[in-house]
């Protein structure tokens, strides 16, 4: 970590640590066990399926975020802006591991801190634990509106609602690695139509197509 950064500047870009007192950041780093790493580029930063047994924040650089459809038809690679934390939805509940790769795009500083600590913090102080609250709740109801959004007509439509459902957000840019058959049989659609609409779609600027890639540079624009 470079001389300029100090743990509470670090902290403090965090929406987890958002709303504390300095007081109750004393308390943090003065109780709790923070590691600090780096992780070079082209390096994992988390694996699919990798044990969740804390949070893991990553504090600056590009992250890249790859997720694969259970039976390995297809993925998707997304561009995530940071400072972030790594699906904190894993640390609780049923499936306590992580359901994306996280890639690191260029040189990436991180934040972990694992369970035990994360539940000292949560003890301790009141707005950590409704910052946690809020984007656990946030994740939830997201997820269940999702299945009730009204269904896209047009391939065009069809397409984005595709990307934006199974990415962590709706927008920037976008790498679809998938055979034209599958992704027709997806998103409802004859393959000689959806090599149509692409095409049409790489003419307006709007995608770059190769073999088996789709690569959208701004989701919000398609």
């Amino acid at each position: 970590m470079g001389n300029h950064f100090n743990p509470y500047s670090l902290l403090a870009r965090l929406p987890l640590f958002q709303g504390m007192s300095l007081s109750e950041f004393d308390n943090v780093i003065a109780h709790v066990k923070l590691g600090f790493s780096k992780v070079e580029r082209g390096g994992t930063v988390v694996a699919e399926g990798e044990v969740c047994n804390g949070l893991s924040f990553v504090l600056q650089g590009e992250l890249d975020v790859e997720t694969v459809a259970d039976d390995g038809g297809y993925r998707i690679v997304e561009c995530v802006a940071t400072p972030c934390v790594l699906q904190p939805e894993r640390l609780f509940g049923l499936t306590q591991r992580y359901s994306r790769k996280f890639i690191a795009a260029t040189e990436c500083n991180l934040l972990t801190i694992d369970k035990a600590e994360i539940m000292k913090i949560v003890t301790a102080s009141e707005v950590f634990r409704l910052n946690l609250m809020n984007i656990l709740c946030t994740l939830t109801q997201r997820m269940q509106h999702l299945p009730w959004r009204r269904r896209p007509e047009g391939i065009r439509k069809k397409i984005a609602f595709f990307l934006s459902s199974r990415c962590l957000h709706p927008a920037g840019k976008k790498t679809l690695v998938v055979g034209m058959v599958r992704l027709a049989r997806e998103i409802g659609e004859s393959r000689l139509n959806v090599s149509k609409a692409l095409h049409e779609l790489e003419s307006q600027g709007l995608l770059e197509m190769g073999r088996e890639r789709i690569v959208v540079a701004a989701l919000e624009k398609l």
